[in-house]
């Protein structure tokens, strides 16, 4: 049984053994490229299908959220790092360029 992976990997010579009319010969090698393409494309679009699937099903799982019991470990520090920073114009080169402080602040945060 020849596939259609073998028609395009055959040269003229072989293909002419089966297929003695060019025009036969370049209507088969067209329609097994064709099907090697289409194969490709399913063979892409199940495996992204896959992919959402398995996403979806594990988006499912963790909709139920976190217990009460459970904070986040963001929600129990007790310091925030703020960092200040603003856009300078320079007259000179007619544009902004960010100035920031080299090192981030720690503020406590007391309370709740």
């Amino acid at each position: 049984m020849i596939t259609c992976e073998t028609i395009i990997l055959m040269n003229d010579d072989d293909l002419s053994r089966y297929f003695p009319a060019y025009g036969d010969k370049l209507a088969v090698v067209s329609f097994a490229k064709q099907q090697e393409k289409k194969e490709k494309v399913n063979a892409r679009k199940s495996t992204l299908f896959e992919k959402l699937s398995w996403k979806m099903s594990r988006k499912n799982e963790t909709q139920a959220g976190p217990s009460k019991d459970v904070q986040s470990r963001n929600a129990t520090k007790q310091g925030r790092k703020i960092e200040v920073g603003w856009m300078d114009y320079n007259h000179i080169k007619e544009e902004y360029s960010q100035v920031r402080t080299k090192q981030p602040s720690v503020v406590v945060v007391y309370g709740s």
